[in-house]
């Protein structure tokens, strides 16, 4: 069996989950009060005024949902869950966003070792999202893109961020040791190719890293 998934799809249903959301929360939860600032701006309504109009109170609500894009780290979390319910033998679980980082010295460090060195994450990359553990044992970054090239913004980040991790791998990683670049959604691989030196730097999407695990199971 192997843990397949549409991410972009599940993240267009999340999407259209948190539109009902922001509706039935009526402007106290589930919604970006930021936007809800800018609508009423704009219309030059009050939110009185919108929550007693259904047709208002919808676009409202549709304004102000909170972006699926923006909640990447329950896609990554899913995929990663969804890849380790497939082994016995291999753990490939997610990570806490504030625990392992990889240093730029080579060192791989927690939160409280850090506090105790007097460091920050500046001294750092991004922490890492998967631990994988068992058969195999490495770390992993995860990532949802949707569209491809660099571009600006958030996706832009997006391929900054799997650039630096593989280029920290190159450098300072371990030869017994896998490091995994997991990507789902519309991404280009030969940018990322192209900056990868060792076999041990895994570039994958879901389907190819369960295909890469069944070797060791």
């Amino acid at each position: 069996m192997t843990f397949i998934c549409d991410i972009l799809l599940e993240r267009e249903r999340r999407q259209t989950e948190n539109y009902t959301k922001a509706l039935r929360g009526r402007f106290e939860k589930d919604y970006n009060p930021k936007a809800l600032k800018r609508f009423l701006k704009y219309t030059k309504w009050t939110k009185e005024q919108v929550l007693a109009d259904k047709g208002m109170h919808r676009a409202a609500a549709f304004a102000t949902a909170v972006e699926a894009t923006r909640q990447g780290g329950l896609d990554e979390t899913y995929i990663i869950n969804g890849i380790n319910d497939e082994y016995k033998n291999i753990d490939v679980l997610p990570l806490p966003n504030t625990k392992y980082r990889p240093m730029n010295d080579g060192r791989v460090l927690t939160q409280k070792q850090m506090k105790e060195e007097g460091l920050t994450k500046t001294d750092g990359l991004k922490t890492f999202d998967i631990r994988i553990t068992g058969n195999l044992t490495g770390w992993g970054t995860a990532k949802v893109k949707k569209g491809k090239g660099a571009g600006g913004g958030h996706q832009g980040n997006v391929e900054r961020e799997i650039i630096e991790f593989i280029e920290w791998a190159n450098q300072h990683g371990k030869d017994d040791l896998i490091y995994v670049a997991l990507i789902d959604g519309d991404h280009e691989r030969a940018p990322l190719e192209a900056v990868r030196k060792w076999d041990n730097i895994w570039i994958v999407d879901h389907i190819e890293l369960q295909e890469r695990l069944n070797e060791y199971e």
